[in-house]
């Protein structure tokens, strides 16, 4: 079989008819990037939902902006969904290690909830 002119262009044209269908959107990569992160954001919550029975959360940083761009975690974890006493006692266990961090002293936590007292004080040696 020779191959001749007509043969050659149908052939071409029907290679090139696959390659263009099989080609990704344009319109994906033009995307405002805001609205494809919301786009993302929906469909990781929709993701979310199904992981152990919709228990978890993500955070998303940008790329880039650290080793770490993801972090996973539980619900429970988090301080806005604790019991208001064991938020309370999270806050201010991150309140003594921030001034820890801050001054070099060490700090402890006093809790008195008969009192009404939730402070932070420098331990003096």
């Amino acid at each position: 079989m020779s191959i001749n002119r007509r043969l050659f262009l149908r052939n071409t044209v029907a290679a090139g008819a696959a390659v263009a269908v099989s080609a990704p959107p344009v319109a994906a990569a033009s995307q405002d990037p805001w609205e494809k992160a919301r786009r993302l954001a929906i469909e990781l919550s929709d993701a979310l939902a199904e992981c152990d029975g919709g228990t978890c959360y993500a955070q998303v940083l940008p790329a880039g902006s650290s080793q770490v761009t993801a972090i996973f975690g539980k619900l429970s974890d988090l301080p806005s969904m604790m019991p208001p006493r064991e938020r309370a006692e999270h806050l201010l266990e991150q309140t003594r290690l921030a001034l820890e961090e801050h001054t070099g002293a060490k700090w402890d936590n006093h809790i008195d909830v008969g009192s009404g007292i939730a402070l932070t004080s420098q331990v003096v040696a």
